[in-house]
């Protein structure tokens, strides 16, 4: 009885005499020979080559033109910060073009020595701010020093006529205001003046092909020279929009936020005292009035909704990058151009330099010639590994066992 129930639970455990259940599924188990690898490796040394070839052809076809202009003019900026126009006088950067630029063609700013992905400048900004919401936390708030607050950079030490504001709220200090957006990211964001001229061979005059600041926060031109002729909308990715960026709250609500819109209440306040005309230290209220940052006239701050600032956040990860500034929409023809250039964003305090870019696109995007050459130097190394086998072939051929 006992041999029985031992038996039908060896039974009950053997299993199913099913193919899946027994591991006798049909395999395949092939032996490559060495002519298998050769001709591999001729296919992909020719597909490498003919890719590669491709590329550096497509390159050649594109045009890139690339200006340095950062050490074509002396503005040091510790003499003009304080400085209304907070800028150069204009500069311009004279090129020629020789064979029809075909749109669209898109100009870049780019910038070397500038550590985008360094870990305090990253976590200097408030995304929460940047969403649109009030409710960040205050060691958010901590990661936007030195750019928290007016007071965390200004010595206001020396005076402080102006800094109060007389609101109809009652009285606000500019001091305790919170940038919006705050932290170093918004703060550095790259502000240069850029417009691309076309000069005339016969009278020397010069026609505007895209001003690049005529245009509103939301992309839309305030210049009718710049109708059909260049974008700002589009040059970021949309998808961010009213995701990762939104517009400044209400300020009524949100009183004590110092924004690109500046203090309504300062700009009457200033408009009722005449005596407040001139920047300085006994006129703070002209800052939050024009929406600058306290003590860099001229220095706007950012809007959260403006393309501008979505491309500079982008985080570089590299010291050297470019980054899109204005999409041009008409064809550029042969003749004598020029950059004129309103210098405002500082290299010299990290030993950086700013050069333009100006190029169309293909096939393969913009011009690379590396990627280029790199296909070609693995279709070379694909080659030389099919030469190998080839001669380990002959010099050792298989055995007829194998």
């Amino acid at each position: 009885m006992s041999s029985d129930a031992s038996v039908a639970a060896q039974e009950s455990r053997k299993p199913l005499n099913t193919p899946f259940k027994q591991q006798l599924l049909p395999s395949l188990q092939p032996a490559f020979r060495p002519l298998f690898f050769i001709g591999w490796f001729f296919l992909l040394a020719a597909l490498f080559f003919a890719l590669g070839a491709a590329i550096v052809v497509e390159s050649d076809n594109l045009d890139s033109i690339e200006m340095r202009y950062d050490d074509a003019q002396s503005c040091p900026w510790k003499a003009r910060q304080y400085r209304p126009g907070w800028g150069c006088t204009p500069l311009y950067v004279n090129f020629t073009i020789t064979k029809t630029m075909k749109a669209p063609l898109f100009l870049y700013y780019k910038v070397t020595e500038f550590h985008q992905n360094n870990r305090r400048f990253v976590r200097s900004v408030s995304n929460t701010q940047l969403a649109g919401q009030t409710d960040y936390s205050a060691a958010e708030q901590n990661d936007c020093q030195p750019f928290r607050t007016p007071d965390d950079f200004v010595d206001f030490s020396s005076s402080t006529a102006g800094v109060i504001v007389n609101t109809s709220s009652g009285f606000r200090d500019l001091r305790g205001a919170l940038y919006h957006p705050c932290g170093l990211v918004p703060w550095s964001m790259f502000n240069d003046s850029i417009a691309l001229m076309r000069r005339s061979s016969v009278d020397g005059t010069t026609s505007l092909v895209c001003d690049g600041d005529a245009f509103d926060i939301l992309g839309n031109p305030t210049n009718t020279a710049n109708l059909g002729q260049c974008e700002k909308r589009g040059v970021a990715w949309n998808n961010v929009a009213g995701v990762i960026y939104n517009p400044v709250p209400d300020l009524d609500a949100n009183p004590d936020l110092l924004t690109h819109r500046g203090w309504l209440d300062a700009c009457e306040q200033l408009q009722h005292d005449s005596s407040l005309t001139e920047l300085g230290d006994d006129n703070w209220l002209m800052y939050a009035c024009k929406g600058w940052y306290l003590g860099e006239p001229g220095h706007k701050i950012p809007n959260p909704i403006d393309e501008d600032l979505w491309v500079w956040n982008r985080i570089a990860s590299f010291a050297t990058f470019k980054k899109l500034y204005r999409r041009i929409t008409v064809d550029l023809p042969p003749g004598d151009y020029a950059f004129r250039v309103v210098q405002r964003w500082d290299v010299s305090s990290f030993g950086g330099t700013k050069a333009l870019v100006l190029e169309n696109t293909g096939w393969i995007g913009s011009k690379n010639h590396f990627l280029g050459f790199l296909f070609l130097a693995a279709g070379a190394l694909a080659l030389v590994f099919s030469i190998v086998c080839v001669a380990m072939n002959m010099m050792q051929p298989p055995r007829l066992s194998a």
